[in-house]
């Protein structure tokens, strides 16, 4: 056989080797914000445990006639686009509690006036999901008393035809949809931007973001920050509403094992997706990069640099924030856990042999 036609049968090989190596992505980690069960606590008003601070940027123009300024990732996709969807992965221990989106006007650890815990597992141990409309209680869309294992929780805001709704599904079903109307029509959802001079202490906009805690004031908070005790996988955000069989695939075609998931992550209108674990996280500066970003996308939203920024205070950055789960990300929603292992397997098989074949070959050739 000619050595060029050699040559160009290994390339093609390599490439769909290559393919096939991509095809899904495995890494250890979950993200635990409490170091455990028992490993945070909230005394005297000091708190102990790990969040990470999502991107912040400058909105300087809201179509919805909110407010302007320093918005976090979650309301600067909502205000760009009408919309924002967050897709969380997670596991609930037993008595499983805490945020795991939240938004607010001011840093940790200090006291927030304006703050929505976007999504949390309450003190029922319910999945919850609302934003804050300045009325007591704030519209929430509410699930059952979560079980123990792995969990998709999915929650959409969006605006339409003048009014801003949100829609909760939990492992691939729809929950309910919350109508976040407020008596005066002026008065927009604080994802959106609030209301210019609303309330009277000026003008109010919501920077600081997080994931692993929120400042839960709320029914089923415990009305301070709230950690989550259980444990993060994966964070992804779009900028468009998932349709309703979409998030059923997501759930169908992912797959729950006893040391981890392999999860289905459509690749369309994706923003940022963050995976947790120690292999996309630098110790020595606390941040975490994405697993996934579209550059451009964010670019218009003004954000040059999507980490996740570590945030702790009276706790050491330590091993326990870390748990030992395998998570693996597939994109095309078709292979399972063992599936893609033994595709690793073959890829690796593959690779070896276009290696020995090609400079066999080379090596027999040049001996003639």
């Amino acid at each position: 056989m000619n050595l060029k036609v050699i040559f160009i049968i290994a390339v093609i090989l390599s490439a769909i080797a290559l393919a096939v190596s991509t095809y899904a992505n495995t890494v250890t980690g979950g993200f635990t914000p409490t170091g455990g069960p028992t490993g945070v606590s909230y005394d005297n008003g000091n708190f102990y445990g790990y969040a990470f601070q999502l991107p912040t940027t400058v909105i300087n123009d809201n179509p919805y006639g909110g407010n302007t300024g320093n918005y976090t990732l979650i309301n600067a996709i909502a205000i760009k686009y009408g919309v924002v969807t967050a897709v969380v992965w997670f596991y609930q221990p037993p008595n499983g509690q805490g945020g795991l989106l939240s938004d607010q006007n001011s840093p940790m650890p200090s006291t927030p006036y304006d703050n929505t815990p976007w999504l949390y597992v309450g003190t029922n141990n319910s999945l919850l999901g609302g934003d804050w409309l300045y009325y007591y209680p704030p519209p929430e869309v509410i699930t059952n008393a979560l079980p123990v294992g792995w969990h998709m929780a999915v929650i959409e805001e969006y605006a339409s035809s003048g009014h801003f709704y949100l829609t909760l599904y939990l492992d691939g079903k729809y929950v309910g949809t919350a109508d976040l109307f407020y008596p005066s029509s002026s008065i927009l959802p604080q994802l959106f931007g609030s209301t210019p001079n609303f309330p009277a202490n000026g003008i109010d906009t919501y920077p600081f973001g997080f994931i692993g805690v929120a400042y839960a004031d709320w029914p089923a908070g415990n009305g301070r920050y709230f950690f989550y005790n259980g444990t993060i996988a994966i964070v992804a955000f779009y900028n468009v509403l998932l349709p309703d069989s979409v998030i059923n695939q997501m759930w169908k075609n992912s797959q729950v094992m006893s040391n981890g998931i392999s999860i289905y992550l459509p690749m369309q209108d994706l923003m940022v997706a963050y995976v947790f674990s120690p292999s996309f996280f630098n110790v020595n500066t606390g941040a975490l990069t994405p697993y996934y970003v579209n550059n451009t996308a964010l670019h218009e939203l003004g954000i040059a640099n999507p980490d996740l920024m570590l945030v702790t205070s009276g706790a050491n950055l330590q091993s326990n924030m870390w748990a030992g789960y395998s998570i693996t990300v597939n994109t095309s929603g078709k292979p399972s856990a063992a599936t893609t292992q033994n595709w690793s397997l073959i890829t690796m098989m593959i690779v070896v042999i276009i290696a020995i074949v090609t400079i066999t070959v080379v090596f027999l050739r040049r001996r003639k």
